[in-house]
């Protein structure tokens, strides 16, 4: 009995290899738009500071917000879906609480932005560990980075406002060469697969 259910099994990984390869394919240039918006994003916020709170909390909860949307789309390319949707309504939802009460003192929101890279970067790394699609190398390194920014963050909050945009602008330019960096990998995805299926025949 065990013999005769062995091919369904098989045919079952098969399927969801590539169906996460044609996900991939198929929407690559998310995670490129993104990683372009981001480079750009951290990039500004390196070199034009913003001191007002009420106008930190809603840029940095609109730069989580649409970290979280590309988490979204990218998770229809992991095998391990859980993980990579859980990382990225993470990003969503705290970004929605900065964007949408921006009246939080500047502390406060530096913890919910470093709780949310932190949060974020842990189960990137997880998922990619355990998912090991493609690209998982590079999500893997950036899952690493980001919890560290974010430990860095939330262990600093009454930094000055100068330090907390610095650190958010290499976090989000690190983000945005990892995803250009995956964009790439992921678009490549389903030609991979046929060639790894074509030498397994």
């Amino acid at each position: 009995m065990p013999d005769a259910m062995q091919p369904d099994t098989v045919v079952a990984i098969e399927v969801d290899a590539e169906t996460a390869a044609r996900v991939a394919s198929r929407y690559w240039w998310v995670l490129l738009l993104g990683g372009i918006l981001s480079l750009a994003f951290g990039i500004w916020l390196v070199f034009k500071p913003v001191h007002a709170a009420h106008t930190i909390a809603v840029i940095l909860g609109i730069w989580l917000v649409v970290a979280g949307l590309v988490e979204l789309v990218h998770s229809g390319a992991a095998r391990n879906r859980g993980a990579a949707i859980l990382s990225g309504v993470v990003l969503l939802v705290l970004g929605l609480v900065l964007a949408l009460r921006p009246e939080f003192p500047v502390k406060l929101i530096a913890i919910i932005w470093g709780a949310a890279i932190l949060l974020g970067g842990v189960v990137r790394l997880v998922a990619a560990l355990i998912d090991r699609s493609d690209g998982w190398v590079l999500r893997a390194v950036l899952g690493a980075i980001s919890a560290t920014l974010g430990i860095l963050i939330v262990s600093w909050p009454t930094a000055t406002i100068g330090v907390v945009f610095w650190i958010s602008g290499i976090s989000a330019v690190i983000t945005g060469l990892m995803w250009i960096a995956i964009s790439f990998s992921m678009r490549g995805a389903l030609d991979r697969l046929a060639a790894e299926q074509a030498t397994t025949v």
